[in-house]
């Protein structure tokens, strides 16, 4: 199949079906999807929710070794995984216990039957398990249950962002929460939706070009490359919104973005795009945070705005008590959507819980309004003898230093003298001729007039190394920091940590 109507779908679907009641699938067991990208992880979604068995969805860049142990700790009973994921998965299937391993090839061989009724979930059903991104550790089974995953999807479908006159490009992951509700919203409302099976900018921009959506939609990844690449004779004319979810996007990346395309206002169409920002994860269900940038807007600072009306947010001091504004402290979220916790790690969801709020393991910052600032993930914070200093603002004022500069990230090195500071790495454009030494010293001295910490090296990463990057694309730091930070000095004197 090129493209699917509902009712092609849905036959398929059933097809999926057969062969999980032929395999002796039955309501509430866990099975393990693990494929590559595609729409093949929606049909096997469909198929086995429609039995009231529970798909564990698994991204099929995982490490075939992470994908085993998460499968031993979830206790899957049968798993239906890609042809390569199959033949890496072999070597690690020890211990796991399953009734069936199959692939595309095998459950076609079997003809589908008569199939029951469908499964009629009650609203604390758990349908599926997502598992976080992984990048500060073993990913983890979030349980997603019928009503409780549903109500992000139908807060956007009461806002009527989405409807049938809308063309929507997903590379999100097909087999994370957001790329589900996503592809739930489209169906729903009847607009057509590509599935993009890599969000790399040379993959994406020839399917902007061919489907000519009005709305693209990605993680973070996906944003910075699209912005980094040279978009000069790229066409996107048709698009009319960028959606960013997961974590929050970076002021220069969205300034680049909302050049391109349209937007539509008081009726009349108007040159440069909308930028909608959304602040969430796997364990929100949906991104609680939003907020729209234009070119016209000028308010950015890692702004993550205000939760939507569904949601309730507080920033906690380590006791539990709510701190008052301008002071750093715990992301905690109360709101429907958010999950009743973790499967199998009961220690870990009461863990994740404090005074009746879900931590996220984000330290943000709110001000006098009850606008939320992103400041940094906990596991990120670097701990200096002199105390924290918070890597995101370090970075979003490495990306504006100069235009030559197309992503960064920044992560804390301890030095000889035991203490612990921030590191830089940087992609500049290939005509760059910055040297590490200037670029350092020159970034160092804006450091000092803001206030914030010296950084001890700014290392160049070459345009042909990859960035490390987890299954969903987000950067892990601590693979830079393994890669980068055996040359960084024992100490970098200057401005004190802020």
């Amino acid at each position: 199949y090129e493209s699917f109507s509902l009712t092609s779908f849905h036959q398929v679907a059933d097809e999926y079906a057969a062969f999980y009641i032929a395999a002796g699938v039955t309501e509430k067991d866990p099975i393990a999807v693990y494929l590559e990208e595609g729409v093949s992880n929606y049909l096997n979604l469909v198929a086995l929710t429609s039995l009231g068995a529970i798909a564990v969805l698994i991204n099929g860049a995982m490490r075939p070794e992470v994908a085993a142990e998460y499968m031993r700790r979830v206790g899957v009973v049968g798993a239906f995984v890609g042809e390569a994921q199959h033949a890496a998965l072999a070597p690690h299937q020890g211990g796991l216990n399953l009734r069936f391993v199959a692939t595309h090839r095998s459950a076609s061989a079997t003809p589908p039957g008569k199939l029951p009724a469908p499964y009629v979930h009650a609203d604390d059903d758990a349908c599926m398990l997502c598992h976080s991104s992984g990048t500060t550790g073993a990913p983890k089974p979030v349980i997603e249950q019928h009503g409780q995953f549903f109500e992000g999807t139908r807060l956007r479908l009461a806002s009527g962002m989405l409807d049938s006159t809308e063309r929507v490009l997903s590379t999100l992951p097909h087999s994370h929460s957001a790329g589900v509700s996503l592809f739930m919203s489209c169906v729903l409302n009847g607009a057509p939706i590509l599935l993009a099976s890599d969000y790399h900018a040379s993959r994406v921009l020839p399917l902007i070009a061919s489907f000519e959506p009005t709305s693209v939609v990605g993680f973070t990844r996906t944003m910075v490359e699209l912005a980094s690449a040279d978009l000069s004779g790229a066409k996107l004319d048709s698009v009319r919104l960028w959606v960013n979810s997961g974590d929050a996007a970076h002021e220069k990346h969205i300034r680049l973005l909302v050049q391109h395309g349209h937007r539509i206002k008081d009726g009349a169409r108007m040159p440069g795009s909308t930028f909608l920002d959304g602040f969430g994860s796997t364990e929100m269900s949906f991104a609680l945070f939003q907020r729209f940038f234009t070119k016209e807007t000028t308010d950015y600072g890692r702004s993550l705005g205000k939760p939507l009306p569904i949601a309730e947010a507080v920033v906690l001091a380590e006791d539990g008590s709510a701190l008052p504004p301008d002071q750093p402290g715990l992301l905690g979220v109360r709101a429907p959507s958010i999950t009743r916790g973790y499967w199998n790690e009961s220690q870990l969801t009461y863990r994740s819980r404090k005074r009746g709020y879900w931590l996220t393991g984000d330290i943000v910052m709110r001000d006098g309004e009850g606008n939320f600032y992103h400041l940094d993930r906990i596991t990120d914070v670097i701990r200096s003898n002199a105390g924290p200093i918070f890597t995101l603002p370090i970075e979003e004022r490495l990306l504006q230093f100069h235009d030559d500069i197309l992503d960064a990230a920044v992560f804390g090195v301890r030095g000889g003298d035991g203490d612990t500071r921030p590191m830089g790495v940087v992609l500049l454009k290939a005509s760059s001729e910055w040297t590490e030494q200037a670029l350092h010293e020159a970034f160092n001295r804006e450091l000092d007039t803001l206030g914030l910490a010296r950084v001890v090296r700014l290392a160049i990463a070459h345009p042909s190394d990859p960035w490390p990057v987890g299954p969903t694309g987000k950067v892990i730091k601590h693979a830079l920091r393994d890669q980068f930070s055996a040359a960084a000095p024992a100490t970098t004197p200057g401005a004190p940590p802020r």
